[in-house]
């Protein structure tokens, strides 16, 4: 029986891989950049932490790239970053930053091992959903140490269980709408913190950024689909008189200096973008409440447009390489 190892890679695994490269020399040359300004010991540290391990991913996709001879992807190089930069966010910023990263690196983890075939890659991603949950929980730790937090409510106290005892209790559209259930709050409260770093991130960038044509994308996704987004669901909180996460606007240094290049801050929200989608979609499928459930139809709506729209910037500035591709027998059968 032949060595599972000496097999190539699927098409998933590579294109997986292939993903994760472009990601992770993003994150190095972000996370490289935030080493330069940070002055907090204890951020520091866990900012360190996430460099190395952007760095031993690197090498190893490095090696699976290498065994099969395929090409690496350009991804994001020294060119990207600029370390001499003046600081632009703060320090709890970037901590809240890469605790937000590693939760949406978890999800994109396991979906890479759940398509993967070979045990060494299987291996691999196992490893790098360790990694990412250890690098959540040390980031939260210290968030919630500093007080850097609003945390969702406690759970009500309850004598017994209950059972709904008609559709009609879920929302009466003309009426006073039911209260949110703990599935709803909760993917309220995560979307709202991730929402609200990408806010603060894309008003860093806008300040920064070089091309007229990025500025004015950046802008309209902020409104569109970051302060608006932001606006309804705290609103959704506050009728219930839950408190919203805290926002990061002011966080914000009022630097004019690029720390990266246009390339990195447009695939940046780009990245952002794809994956507010796929917490949207988790939100929309434990949703019950409808005018919950519209307002989460019409975010990934709004998104999938914005991201055609980025990929289209992309494309033209010549910085979107093709990710891999099966085989055209179509196109072959015309040579």
């Amino acid at each position: 029986m032949q060595n599972q190892h000496e097999t190539g890679l699927t098409i998933t695994e590579t294109t997986n891989l292939w993903m994760q490269y472009n990601t992770e020399s993003m994150d190095i040359c972000v996370k490289r950049y935030i080493l330069a300004h940070m002055e907090d010991i204890e951020i520091k540290s866990v900012i360190e932490h996430a460099l190395n391990l952007s760095e031993q991913h690197i090498q190893k996709i490095k090696n699976f790239f290498e065994q099969e001879k395929y090409p690496l992807p350009t991804g994001f190089t020294d060119e990207d970053v600029n370390l001499n930069a003046p600081r632009l966010f703060s320090d709890t910023f970037w901590l809240m930053y890469i605790q937000i990263m590693a939760a949406i690196g978890m999800p994109d983890y396991a979906l890479a091992l759940n398509t993967s075939s070979r045990s060494d890659v299987r291996s691999y991603f196992t490893q790098c959903i360790d990694e990412a949950v250890e690098l959540f929980n040390k980031s939260k730790d210290i968030l919630l140490l500093k007080g850097l937090l609003v945390v969702p409510p406690a759970t009500p106290m309850h004598t017994k269980t209950e059972k709904i005892k008609k559709p009609d209790s879920l929302i009466n559209l003309f009426n006073k709408r039911r209260p949110l259930n703990g599935f709803e709050v909760s993917h309220i409260f995560y979307n709202l913190q991730k929402i609200d770093v990408s806010i603060a991130l894309k008003i860093g960038f806008i300040q920064v950024v070089r091309s007229k044509e990025i500025k004015e994308f950046m802008t309209r996704v902020l409104n569109d689909a970051g302060k608006k987004h932001s606006q309804i669901l705290s609103t959704i909180l506050q009728d219930d008189n839950i408190t919203p996460p805290k926002t990061w606007e002011s966080d914000v240094s009022n630097s004019t200096i690029a720390p990266f290049s246009d390339k990195l801050m447009m695939s940046h929200v780009a990245v952002l973008l794809r994956s507010a989608i796929l917490y949207y979609g988790a939100a929309l499928s434990s949703c019950i409440r409808k005018d919950l459930a519209a307002n989460y139809m019409a975010f990934i709506t709004k998104n999938l447009m914005v991201s055609e729209d980025a990929a289209e910037i992309m494309i033209r500035e010549g910085w979107m390489e093709q990710p891999p591709q099966a085989i055209d027998h179509e196109a072959l059968s015309k040579t």
